[in-house]
Formats: structure tokens, sequence, C-alpha cells
């Protein structure tokens, strides 16, 4: 049987968008400790955080699942720090990739000129066993299996909401 994947996707509701509080180049792609990069809302604070970055913002309730199914030396979590009129001062996590796996399928991926991926479709063999990873060369196209998807869901977490990725 083969596995299915799916895309981590913000999901469309009242929920709050954080918009950041610097125009500090990110600091979730640099290899350094903590950063004092922040983030502010005034609306309420989802598991799953939209923002004006993109960035994926994890809530500590959403990061529980995810470090239980991965290599510690695959992912690092930078911590930043959300900022609420509503709420006191509260961390969230980024997943930072070491590496990128060698998870597509060449030939059914669509890539722009330069290399860059249009549309990703996995390769089920390359993929075995891969719980949670980026696409390749982006640090926001999150990507977990069902079996993490199914963890996930079970939290009911806000903010959350998954889409099918290809894979064959």
């Amino acid at each position: 049987m083969e596995m299915k994947y799916f895309y981590l996707h913000f999901k469309d509701d009242d929920g709050s968008v954080a918009e950041a509080n610097s125009d500090y180049e990110c600091p979730c792609y640099q290899d350094h400790g903590k950063s004092d990069f922040s983030f502010r809302s005034s609306g309420r604070l989802q598991d799953y955080l939209a923002n004006d970055l993109g960035w994926p913002l994890m809530s500590g309730k959403m990061i529980q699942p995810i470090k239980l199914v991965v290599n510690v030396d695959d992912v690092r979590w930078e911590r930043i720090m959300i900022f609420s009129k509503n709420t006191p001062p509260t961390s969230y996590f980024i997943p930072i990739f070491r590496h990128d796996l060698d998870i597509l399928d060449p030939a059914k991926s669509i890539f722009a000129e330069g290399g860059f991926i249009v549309k990703a479709h996995l390769s089920q063999e390359k993929a075995n066993g891969c719980h949670f990873f980026n696409i390749p060369e982006s640090h926001s196209r999150l990507v977990v299996d069902e079996s993490l998807k199914a963890s996930l869901k079970a939290l009911n977490l806000s903010g959350l909401d998954f889409g099918l990725c290809p894979a064959s």
C-alpha cells in the first residue's frame, strides 16, 4: 500500500496573522543559536500561525508529535517569540532542516528555469520512512506522512490544514 503525503497549510479561518517586528534578515535560515527576532499579533494565536513572512510558525503543542518522529540531527528548532496584547509572550518554533532530502520524482515534478520546483511530485520509494520534511530548497513547503497527519489532527490544532502532496 502506498503512503500518502500531505502539505501543511495555514487554515483559512478567523485566526490571527502575525507580523514581523523587524526588517531583520531571516534568522531561521542561518546556523546560529536563539534569535531575538519576534512577531506581534493582534488576534487569537493559532497553533500553526500565519504570518507576513510565510514562515512555518508552530506552537509547542504542534511540534511535540513531530519531534517524536524526526531525527534531532535532521531538524533544528528555531525559537521565536510572539507578542500579543491578548496573551503573555509565547514561544513558537520554526523547523530548520539541516539538509534537503532526495525525495522527488524528477520525471513527474515540474521545474522552472534555474531548477526552482514549481510542482513537487514525491517518489514513494525515496520518501519511504520520511515522516516530516521540506520540499528541497524550500523551508516553508512542509510535508507530513499520513501517520503524522493523524497524530496532528488528533490534537485538534488551530490554524492547521492539509493538502495532498502528489506521490507515486
